[in-house]
């Protein structure tokens, strides 16, 4: 599963450097970012309790993973999903792009937070430390991204 997610990520940054500096057809920027998003959206629970493919509808695989993880995956699962819908729609320049782009970024970098506070008073599970590299990744992607956009859109757009 996390090969596929890693050849999504691979496909919706290059399809985003793409519509950002040529200007290519969005769909490939629609249909990447959507599948990633709805990765992220059904299936989170598995990639952050690193459950494979084949044991995604078996009910074993969850025995061992607590309550309170569970509901945690589910929630990140929304807020990533969230997280690459807010990207799609600034490549796009869709109303509701910025709002939800910052909203995204606020509530990755809390729970960045809260995942360093957690491993650092002494919780050594591979969980924690999994979650921060993934909001670190989403928290270097979002910078990026927005940093990248701002300054191509302004060039490209402006009245020079």
């Amino acid at each position: 599963m996390r090969t596929f997610e890693t050849a999504l990520w691979a496909l919706f940054i290059i399809a985003t450097l793409f519509a950002i500096t040529a200007g290519v057809s969005p769909p490939f920027v629609l249909a990447s970012g959507g599948l990633l998003s709805m990765l992220y959206f059904y299936t989170n629970i598995c990639i952050v309790n690193n459950i494979g493919f084949n044991n995604t509808f078996k009910l074993s695989a969850y025995r061992d993973i607590s309550v309170k993880k569970r509901i945690l995956s589910i929630a990140l699962g929304f807020l990533y999903s969230l997280s690459v819908v807010a990207m799609i729609f600034e490549v796009l320049r869709w109303p509701g792009a910025h709002f939800m782009l910052c909203f995204s970024l606020f509530f990755v970098l809390v729970t960045l937070f809260l995942f360093i506070a957690r491993k650092n008073k002494g919780n050594n599970s591979d969980f924690y430390l999994g979650l921060i590299k993934r909001n670190g990744f989403f928290l270097v992607v979002f910078v990026l991204f927005i940093v990248l956009s701002q300054l191509i859109f302004k060039e490209r757009f402006s009245d020079n």
